[in-house]
């Protein structure tokens, strides 16, 4: 029987639907090992098409994010997701389809975790846009494009010789589970902050251990910290016009792109 017959149609326009209660996973084993495999097939193939389009979905200025809701978001596959680990687990219990369904979500653990990361340092960002660091935040975004669909969240930080603020960052940065105020959704420092004659110093302390050899080895929270720290030192903290700053940005934006 095709996957688009009326009665397959149907079995998954009930579990994919979000409006409606997530069926019990014995209504596959009523319909016969065929029908049985043949949503299976169909839910797992869904689920790493949206790995995929997470891994893949562009980023730009304007803060573009996936969409989660409706039949054709994120839930709908989400839910694919969840069926099939109920399906193997408790009616199943095939060897083969259990490793399937758990690698499955082993992805969607590191890549949800990534995304969410990466949403949370987009903000970061967005909160004090400015035209002082020329390409420099447009080439983090092109790196990270290239990053996605790596397994790289469980990241450490080697505390280098960096501005306190940059080392508390990095603990924040580290969190899996955030809390949901306004400013747990990204870095919670304001402008103002980074005008501290302390903080630039550092920064430009740690400029100066900082070679292209170094920061093509570091980790992506490393290289984040360092991008987002040029980032708020050349806009809020007004060291723009300074030379070291100049060259610097220039220098990491081209590491960066060297990098995609």
């Amino acid at each position: 029987m095709p996957e688009d017959s009326p009665e397959i149609g149907g079995i998954i326009d009930d579990i994919l639907v979000p409006s409606n209660p997530l069926p019990n996973p014995s209504i596959l084993q009523m319909r016969g090992t065929k029908k049985s495999e043949q949503v299976f097939n169909s839910f797992h193939k869904r689920a790493g098409e949206a790995l995929l389009a997470i891994t893949t979905f562009p980023t730009d200025l304007k803060l573009s994010v996936l969409h989660v809701g409706g039949n054709l978001g994120l839930f709908p596959r989400l839910r694919a997701v969840e069926f099939l680990q109920r399906y193997v687990h408790n009616v199943d219990k095939d060897p083969m389809r259990l490793s399937q369904v758990d690698s499955l979500l082993q992805q969607y653990d590191a890549t949800l975790a990534q995304e969410k990361w990466w949403r949370w340092a987009i903000m970061s960002f967005a909160q004090s846009k400015h035209t002082h660091s020329g390409l420099l935040y447009k080439a983090w975004l092109l790196w990270m494009e290239t990053v996605m669909q790596g397994n790289w969240f469980y990241m450490q930080w080697r505390n280098d010789l960096c501005p306190k603020i940059i080392d508390d960052i990095s603990h924040i940065a580290l969190r899996c589970v955030r809390p949901i105020q306004t400013d747990d959704f990204r870095v919670p420092y304001a402008d103002n902050t980074w005008k501290n004659d302390e903080i630039t110093d550092g920064m430009q302390a740690w400029n100066k251990e900082m070679t292209e050899a170094q920061f093509k080895i570091g980790c992506v929270l490393k290289r984040f910290l360092w991008v987002y720290g040029l980032y708020m030192i050349a806009g809020p903290g007004g060291a723009f016009a300074a030379k070291w700053c100049k060259q610097t940005v220039e220098d990491t934006a081209c590491w960066l792109v060297q990098c995609s």
